[in-house]
């Protein structure tokens, strides 16, 4: 089994897990250590370089077929898990990089991966040649390291008030329009790419039980904003004019959460 794969095979029992077993551990974990920031960094770099090795292998082939017409779940399944373990690292970039921006062309290629996911059952996807031509960018490539931040806390510190303060003002307003709720999401994800991997490396039940929480959300919320860009997609409503409803509660287990220390 491949790092990889045991990633993965990690994620889903963890879940499943959590899940049975939803109470807040009652033991609070220490503040993360540059040690730490660095043994993540160099993890999700070599994570990040043996996934590119696996799909890139075979990417122009499934990519021909699509354009030839082949639309069905089976390949579908393979351009998105394709794209998740690329947004894990761009998170841990993000998080924990002096530089916090992964190599342009790479980001370019995952943005229009999500795009063309979202029209992948479309007969007529525009993305498929502008995806295949990023591609080509970066299939030869291979993912440097990167210098680890020595400012983990505060930003750890800015990106928790942010997200807090988007919970607040979203439960004043009660419906919000789908880019302010996207937006929130994104950086949601961040903060569960990161605690996922922290806690697969030290097994830290706190940040398992931030990751499961902040992860039940995320799926909400992506179910939300799918259902706006289908909606959009078919003509039936405009997508930056689609409004969201923000339930009483929606918020409150994250932000119970993400108040624990770290």
């Amino acid at each position: 089994m491949s790092n990889l794969e045991k990633f993965f095979c990690w994620r889903k029992n963890a879940l499943a897990a959590s899940k049975a077993h939803p109470d807040k551990p009652h033991e609070l974990s220490p503040l993360i250590s540059q040690d730490e920031v660095s043994k993540m960094l160099d993890f999700i770099t070599d994570l990040i370089n043996e996934h590119a090795r696996n799909v890139f292998k075979d990417f122009d082939i499934v990519m021909q077929l699509y354009l030839d017409g082949r639309r069905d779940d089976r390949l579908y399944r393979f351009f998105k898990s394709c794209r998740k373990p690329f947004l894990i690292y761009r998170s841990i970039v993000f998080m924990l990089t002096e530089e916090r921006m992964i190599d342009p062309d790479l980001n370019n290629f995952i943005k229009l991966l999500g795009k063309f996911n979202d029209s992948f059952f479309l007969e007529n996807n525009s993305y498929a040649t502008k995806l295949r031509a990023a591609f080509n960018k970066i299939k030869d490539n291979s993912f440097p390291e990167h210098v680890p931040t020595s400012g983990f806390a505060s930003r750890f510190g800015e990106l928790k008030s942010e997200i807090l303060h988007f919970f607040d003002e979203m439960e004043k307003k009660q419906s919000v329009d789908i880019n302010s709720y996207h937006d929130l999401r994104k950086l949601l994800k961040h903060m569960l790419n990161y605690f996922q991997i922290f806690a697969y490396l030290n097994r830290d039940e706190i940040s398992l039980h931030k990751f499961y929480e902040i992860s039940q959300l995320v799926d909400v919320m992506g179910d939300t904003h799918d259902t706006a860009i289908q909606q959009s997609l078919k003509g039936e409503v405009e997508y930056i004019k689609y409004k969201v409803a923000i339930e009483a509660g929606l918020f409150s287990r994250v932000r119970e959460a993400l108040t624990l220390s770290q």
